[in-house]
């Protein structure tokens, strides 16, 4: 099913590339954003392959794995960033503001770098999870799912962390720039990050079923999608 998913979300973003460069003239940042998801989305087909090829996939136990999921997961950020601008400069949005942005685009940057190491610390503990509990590879017996548990312990302190600074810079961002959109999407974004960290410790007290981490993971992607808009508003 993931690999269907894939090769049909492949599809779109061809089709979305050759719709934006056809619709829209030379130097308009549709285009950059229909490029770099295009090239985000060929760099995950080939994570993808790479993972089935070096067999990192049902419950092999290496370091090596651990850190091709981690990649894997900054990758997909990286896509759903790209396609996400691409649809908010379609829809007639401004162009990032990078520069001269003091404490505003300090927060934000902070905040994103949080995400970041966020996400790539919740692939790892899941990766745990998956060979503990339901390859059922006892901790005790391997040392490297038994560090990989270990960690599990500190994603919810990152959780945390990563939580404070997202707040951090809604709030400095609003109060700098009191739109209605960044106000939206800024405190939506804190919202579902409350609702996240509430269903973390539902995963934890289920042991981890298939059903709640992909919950987890789509609640993550749209609070990362949430946060890009909010960064292009503000």
């Amino acid at each position: 099913s993931h690999r269907i998913s894939s090769g049909l979300a492949l599809l779109g973003v061809i089709a979305l590339l050759i719709w934006g460069l056809r619709a829209y003239p030379k130097g308009h940042p549709v285009r950059t954003g229909a490029i770099w998801s295009m090239i985000f989305m060929i760099v995950e087909a080939l994570v993808g392959a790479a993972l089935v090829l070096l067999e990192y996939v049902a419950f092999n136990v290496s370091i090596a794995r651990a850190f091709w999921m981690a990649g894997h997961l900054v990758n997909t950020f990286l896509l759903l960033g790209a396609l996400t601008l691409t649809a908010w400069w379609a829809a007639g949005g401004d162009r990032l503001r990078v520069k001269g942005r003091g404490v505003v685009g300090l927060s934000y940057w902070l905040a994103t770098a949080g995400i970041f190491v966020l996400g790539m610390s919740g692939a790892i503990t899941a990766l745990g999870d998956t060979l503990a509990i339901a390859g059922g590879i006892s901790p005790q017996e391997n040392a490297i799912v038994g560090g990989l548990v270990q960690m599990r312990v500190f994603h919810p302190l990152i959780a945390f962390a990563a939580g404070a600074l997202v707040l951090w810079a809604v709030w400095t961002g609003v109060s700098k720039q009191p739109s209605q959109w960044a106000q939206r999407f800024g405190w939506a974004a804190v919202a579902l990050f409350g609702v996240q960290l509430a269903l973390g410790a539902v995963n934890v007290a289920l042991k981890a079923p298939v059903w709640v981490q992909m919950l987890h993971l789509l609640l993550t992607s749209t609070i990362w999608i949430l946060f890009v808009l909010y960064g292009a508003v503000i």
